[in-house]
């Protein structure tokens, strides 16, 4: 019998559910939410998963009373102010389980590492992702998924691809997706830097789909909204605020330009042109690991960005074959990856909390 188990999304943490949902989905255990907008969003794009509004001030108790793991995107430390009464008075832990919210370069200048040093187990894409624990010294147990979430769209592609076919109404033109990360610790994003040379600059021949990083809108959400009413009046561009899953959003993209975004490595998987916009002229080597797989442009060439995208880059399709495989490790049968990941469970014992 399957440990009691849940996944949890604690706040508006919409950029975690295109994660924790085909996670939960895959596991067959209940995604539970704190927000009603989540709750609504989570049963209409993934209606394969067991979803549960539960109140931020019922959580920590509901969550001690009925299970034992809970897979979440955030940290133990993180989840210890949440958690800390409940388990004092009811004098038992939960065992969270860290599931990664993306794979990026983001992490080798102000390493994040350290923050998941009381973990009992982690979920890691693949070989990549050992490698950067390893350089900081994090010795934790470890489950490798590869890209499960990959696996999981190809399992309901049918209903994936009609979805947002539905949502996103596209032209035979090239499809550009445009998916700045936000304005992180590292100060990543380049989306106020480039934003109006690629609104304003659009040639015809082209669609622009904008992606922004959910914590980008909450950062400036009057600036990104009048943005985005302004598009709704120019041809050939949209913003994508709803939470489309990525994998069939991709299908329809014929080239990438991002910045550290993780959205960059889910694109290996389509193997297509690639342009990154290096905001602060990173020279470090494992900060811009993934410019390899394409073109990094500088702040000075954002204004004729469009005079270097027009390339098709067949020089680097082994490349990004190659980054790929070292960034999300084989998954072809998920059944295997949930006996997997419950008998890992398994072993963590109690007294190790």
């Amino acid at each position: 019998m399957p440990p009691s188990s849940a996944g949890l999304i604690y706040g508006p943490g919409t950029h975690h559910l295109d994660h924790l949902a085909p996670l939960c989905a895959i596991l067959g255990i209940p995604l539970i939410v704190t927000e009603e907008l989540l709750l609504k969003q989570v049963r209409e794009v993934y209606p394969f998963v067991d979803a549960l509004y539960v109140d931020c001030l019922e959580l920590p108790f509901f969550l001690i009373k009925n299970y034992r793991f809970v897979f979440s995107c955030f940290s133990r430390i993180v989840l210890n102010e949440l958690l800390f009464l409940a388990e004092l008075l009811s004098k038992k832990k939960i065992h969270p389980i860290w599931c990664p919210h993306g794979n990026s370069d983001k992490g080798n200048i102000k390493p994040y590492a350290e923050a998941l040093c009381q973990e009992n187990l982690l979920l890691v894409y693949g070989q990549q992702m050992i490698d950067f624990f390893n350089r900081h010294k994090l010795r934790k147990p470890y489950v490798i998924t590869g890209n499960f979430r990959y696996q999981f769209y190809m399992q309901h592609k049918a209903w994936y691809d009609a979805y947002v076919a539905k949502k996103i109404s596209l032209k035979q033109k090239k499809n550009i997706l445009y998916a700045p990360t936000w304005q992180d610790y590292e100060k990543s994003s380049s989306f106020f830097s480039v934003i109006d040379f690629l609104i304003e600059q659009k040639p015809a021949k082209y669609t622009l789909l904008i992606k922004p990083h959910p914590n980008l809108r909450l950062q400036n959400l009057f600036l990104v909204e009048e943005l985005e009413e302004k598009c709704k009046n120019l041809p050939g561009v949209y913003f994508i605020s709803d939470p489309i899953p990525i994998y069939p959003l991709l299908n329809h993209c014929d080239l990438y330009i991002g910045d550290r975004s993780s959205i960059g490595y889910d694109f290996l998987h389509v193997n297509r042109p690639m342009f990154f916009l290096n905001q602060n002229d990173l020279k470090e080597p494992l900060s811009t690991y993934l410019f390899r797989c394409g073109l990094a442009i500088s702040p000075q060439n954002y204004s004729h960005i469009y005079s270097l995208i027009d390339q098709t880059q067949q020089e680097l399709t082994p490349i990004r074959e190659k980054v790929y495989q070292y960034a999300f490790a084989s998954c072809s049968c998920l059944k295997e990856l949930k006996k997997t990941i419950f008998h890992a469970l398994d072993e963590i014992k109690d007294h190790q909390i």
